[in-house]
């Protein structure tokens, strides 16, 4: 039986769309008013998910395979809310005919016959690529990794900490290790040395396997033969090396967030690559940068090897304005 869900979204399709024909249909839904934990109202544009289902199970598990590679794409919290149990009210109907539709938008109207814009925010990629294309492209072996890499990203917007002094819980080197788990599943490591090292000075440890190559200069020669821009790679290059480091820290020494908002007036603060790793352990932002430059990096290497788009821009600076209340 057919079903439909409505869900919340800032991008919204500018007319019926099918991802696949008869059996997925996005509709239009309409502006819709949230609340939220009794206290934040949020407007949002709403798209009507509607899927030809055997059974309200399977209408589930489309919907949520969709706010995955939904979310992806447009580094949106759609399945964040799927996951707190928004998406619920699942209506059973005849036929997609019967889905209210409704044109209106207070958000973004997108064309979702061609969507490689908002997978690349804020970047200008060549091609085109359509939402569906994703959609179908996506293999079940992908969704762990986008998963994870969804699981990574801060909560930023309207269920975000409201005020940085009361902050409390601090994610950040976690976010780190989630980003580093993706990227090496993706870059890999060199093969084992056929033979083993002697026996360590040290301990005494007998027959130690190793590997072939360094851990860097496996990760330069795969980031020279995907992104081919020796600039961009150079970059790259840097902040996963950076990150690699801290993750080793976290997990194997127990490194621990200690990084502060510095409220120090009205100011504007940039952060690159080359400042935020001297200040991260101690500014917010400064580290705030790496995560943000190493989310970029795994998105787009996520985008290369699942989708082959082979697109790679030069990593954003964090630009912060500072307002002491």
């Amino acid at each position: 039986m057919p079903y439909y869900t409505k869900i919340y979204t800032q991008q919204s399709p500018n007319s019926i769309y099918q991802i696949i024909d008869e059996r997925i249909i996005l509709i239009p839904g309409g502006p819709i008013i949230k609340e939220f934990n009794n206290s934040i109202t949020v407007i949002f544009d709403t798209i009507n998910f509607y899927t030809n289902s055997s059974s309200r199970q399977e209408h589930v598990e489309l919907l949520k395979n969709f706010c995955i590679i939904y979310s992806f794409l447009f580094n949106e919290s759609t399945i964040q809310m799927f996951h707190n149990g928004e998406f619920t009210y699942h209506l059973e109907i005849e036929s997609y005919t019967d889905v209210p539709i409704n044109h209106e938008s207070v958000w973004d109207k997108v064309d979702f016959n061609n969507v490689i814009e908002k997978a690349y925010f804020m970047n200008k990629p060549n091609g085109k690529f359509s939402l569906k294309e994703f959609y179908i492209s996506t293999e079940n072996s992908f969704i762990p990794s986008i998963i994870l890499y969804l699981n990574s990203l801060e909560n930023v917007n309207f269920l975000s900490q409201k005020n940085p002094e009361y902050k409390v819980f601090d994610n950040s080197y976690l976010r780190i290790v989630n980003y580093i788990t993706i990227l090496e599943t993706i870059i890999g490591h060199d093969d084992y040395c056929n033979e083993e090292v002697g026996e360590c000075k040290s301990c005494g440890k007998k027959g130690i396997k190793h590997r072939k190559g360094t851990e860097n200069s496996w990760l330069k020669a795969y980031l020279k033969k995907t992104v081919n821009n020796d600039v961009i790679e150079e970059s790259y290059f840097k902040v996963i090396d950076f990150a690699r480091n801290i993750r080793n820290k976290t997990t194997h020494i127990g490194l621990l967030p200690t990084s502060k908002t510095i409220l120090l007036g009205t100011s504007y603060e940039e952060y690159g690559f080359e400042r935020s790793k001297n200040e991260y352990k101690d500014v917010d932002a400064a580290l705030a940068s790496i995560i943000f430059s190493l989310r970029e990096i795994t998105h787009f290497l996520l985008l290369n090897k699942y989708y082959k788009l082979n697109q790679f821009f030069p990593l954003q600076t964090l630009k912060v304005v500072r307002i002491k209340s």
